[in-house]
């Protein structure tokens, strides 16, 4: 429906495709999320262009260093790092349908609205997706539950943004080194399946409005070296099993009711 409605990003983005007579067929779907991309975060006003839109491949669409698109060699996007670049507007969907996609770094920005999230009819694909960067941003809503779920994710950062609600429960076989959630609005407790965050070695979750105690599952968070927890109203002590934790470098508990 977004296609066909004028002056839509989608539909901005379709009409460009349509001009693009000398482009590789099977490159089109690759091209016309990046379009999107463009459109949807007011391209036009970015401080760099990144080499968005002069070049027939959208491999060619970076700034020569690590800024803009990457590809590997069949064509695909794996990398987007569009990061401090004066970008509005919203994250499409659509970036979630490049299904070789390991790399997306959109940091401070001035990106509103929520975390794109699968919905009815829609099948995200984003199997190699390892480190997301929406930090520094003005993003809305609740965390998405299937980027705790993707066992690629190595890395993930939406710090200082405005999301709200629990975090959700993390799932098993993942392998995440490195977790930001810090200076949000996340309420609730700190979920017990910290535990399956077994590869984790740190955790940001600094000045939210998580409340309740640590979980007693820490101990099991085995090569984590990193905690921060500082200014949330947390209570309790803090669990005697961090003494498992042969790799815990530092705990910070500062601002909260943690004792111990």
């Amino acid at each position: 429906r977004d296609i066909l409605k004028d002056g839509s990003p989608q539909n901005l983005a379709f009409l460009l495709l349509l001009d693009d007579y000398g482009i590789d067929a099977s490159m089109h779907i690759e091209r016309y999320i990046a379009l999107v991309l463009y459109f949807a975060t007011g391209g036009k006003y970015w401080s760099h262009d990144l080499g968005f839109l002069k070049h027939p491949s959208v491999c060619e669409w970076n700034d020569g260093t690590i800024g803009g698109l990457r590809c590997n060699q069949r064509g695909e996007i794996i990398s987007i790092d569009t990061g401090d670049n004066n970008l509005t507007g919203t994250i499409p969907s659509e970036i979630f349908n490049l299904p070789s996609l390991e790399i997306l770094e959109l940091p401070n920005n001035e990106l509103q609205g929520s975390i794109p999230s699968p919905f009815d009819g829609v099948k995200f694909e984003v199997g190699n997706l390892a480190v997301v960067d929406l930090s520094g941003n003005s993003l809305t809503g609740m965390l998405p539950e299937y980027l705790l779920g993707l066992k690629s994710m190595r890395t993930l950062r939406v710090g200082y943004n405005k999301l709200t609600g629990a975090i959700p429960h993390f799932q098993p076989l993942n392998g995440y080194l490195e977790l930001h959630l810090n200076d949000n609005d996340l309420s609730g407790s700190i979920p017990k399946s910290i535990n399956e965050l077994s590869s984790l070695k740190t955790m940001n979750l600094t000045s939210n409005h998580l409340d309740g105690t640590i979980p007693l599952e820490i101990g099991q968070m085995t090569y984590l070296e990193l905690l921060y927890l500082s200014n949330n109203p947390l209570s309790g002590p803090i669990p005697f099993q961090v003494q498992n934790l042969d790799f815990l470098k530092s705990i910070e508990i500062a601002y909260t009711n943690i004792n111990g």
